[in-house]
């Protein structure tokens, strides 16, 4: 992600990312952050996340719900 510190920032409360710019040894910097998948909705409000190893049946057990809540149309 790029952008300005107060966009990051933004962007970053808005989808509950952990994120921390540390030193490294060798004088240069390392951005450590979380590693989740989000799960959006049509219009790109926060649902919910998958933890990093999430199982696929775990995945598509969370996601049904949300899948059949949508119109046919769609």
């Amino acid at each position: 992600m790029t952008g300005s510190e107060a966009a990051v920032r933004q962007a970053a409360d808005a989808y509950k990312v952990f994120h921390e710019t540390s030193l490294r040894s060798d004088g240069g910097r390392a951005i450590e952050h979380s590693a989740f998948t989000y799960l959006m909705d049509r219009s790109g409000a926060y649902l919910g996340f998958f933890p990093p190893g999430t199982s696929a049946e775990r995945m598509l057990t969370i996601l049904r719900p949300h899948l059949a809540a949508r119109p046919a149309s769609e």
